[in-house]
């Protein structure tokens, strides 16, 4: 037989084989499940049901999970588990008119925020003589929320704001994943660095950025590395000395300068004593500055891309920011 022979009957078999393939047979028994061409119905049936007015577990879990970001303490203790074997609400009836006004409104988590950051619990006090005695002795873990919870800012915020009160910060929405190496050097939101079991970006997991494998409540620490970080990174540095400038061309006596950092970076005014003591503190900074001879120069100096003013009164400005923003 010749070779174009063998190849034509060889291209016959093959065809007969995809076509027999293609064939349903009868007699063929599958292994699994063969299911219809059409759906069903049951996905849909399932979303129905999650959303449904008959099953308020879904609006409960979110209306409970922002909650807990906003207040820092959920009204269901565990995040995770609202079954039998968790933890009873702390206010039912509070849980119970979220979830329904959530559902009501559409499911819309940006009504649910404006309602939450607009209420009256989310403005009250977090300390100090506004908090009342009697209320400390009968609820003192804040169970029914009485006062506001303190809390910090979240990793990704604290990078953020920096960057935002210096006005480097990138509002572009979408794009790929940026290297976690990156995160001093991209102006972009901390959104966007990557973030892996593996890959973590060392700045937002000194603050506590989410676990990457569990992610229900995030740890709240306080440690000395945070304080270092901020007073001697030069990222903090570089973003202190932007703000001061943006500050300094709007105010140009030293207590507008000082209500307007507070205002900026605390989003609260100085109190009298603050006031009193940033005064001084920029008045003996820009004398000590001023006599650059009595000051001992780092062994070490790293460049930045934002050199220090020469000027010593807005050099001392830009230290007061500085402090300012590690608090």
């Amino acid at each position: 037989m010749l070779a174009s022979d063998k190849q034509g009957a060889a291209k016959t078999k093959l065809e007969a084989a995809a076509k027999a393939i293609g064939q349903a047979s009868v007699t063929y028994s599958p292994v699994v499940e063969v299911y219809p061409e059409s759906s069903g119905g049951r996905r849909r049936a399932l979303a129905d049901w999650l959303v449904g007015t008959d099953n308020p577990l879904p609006a409960r879990v979110a209306v409970n999970d922002i909650w807990l970001r906003h207040f820092g303490k959920p009204i269901v203790a565990t995040v995770a588990n609202f079954g039998r074997n968790g933890a009873k609400p702390s206010d039912q009836t509070l849980l119970d008119w979220l979830a329904v006004d959530f559902m009501d409104n559409g499911w819309s988590m940006k009504k649910l925020h404006r309602t939450l950051l607009t209420s009256k619990a989310y403005r009250m006090a977090s300390s100090g003589v506004a908090l009342s005695e009697a209320n400390k002795r009968i609820d003192p873990e804040n169970k029914f929320f009485w006062h506001m919870n303190a809390h910090r800012m979240e990793a990704e915020n604290i990078r953020d704001a920096v960057l935002y009160q210096a006005g480097l910060l990138d509002l572009t929405t979408g794009g790929p994943d940026i290297d976690e190496n990156q995160a001093f050097d991209s102006r972009r939101r901390s959104l966007y660095l990557r973030q892996t079991p593996d890959s973590q970006a060392e700045f937002l997991r000194l603050y506590d950025q989410p676990m990457p494998n569990d992610c229900y409540i995030r740890p709240e620490s306080i440690i000395p590395q945070q304080a270092l970080a901020s007073a001697n990174s030069t990222f903090f540095e570089e973003a202190s000395r932007l703000l001061a400038k943006s500050l300094n061309g709007r105010h140009s006596t030293d207590e507008d300068f000082i209500r307007a950092a507070f205002d900026t970076i605390l989003g609260v005014p100085p109190t009298v004593p603050e006031l009193a003591e940033s005064r001084r503190f920029l008045a003996s900074q820009s004398a000590l500055l001023a006599q650059p001879e009595r000051l001992t120069r780092f062994s070490e100096v790293v460049d930045t891309h934002v050199p220090p003013s020469a000027d010593p009164r807005q050099r001392a400005r830009e230290n007061l920011i500085h402090g300012s923003d590690e608090s």
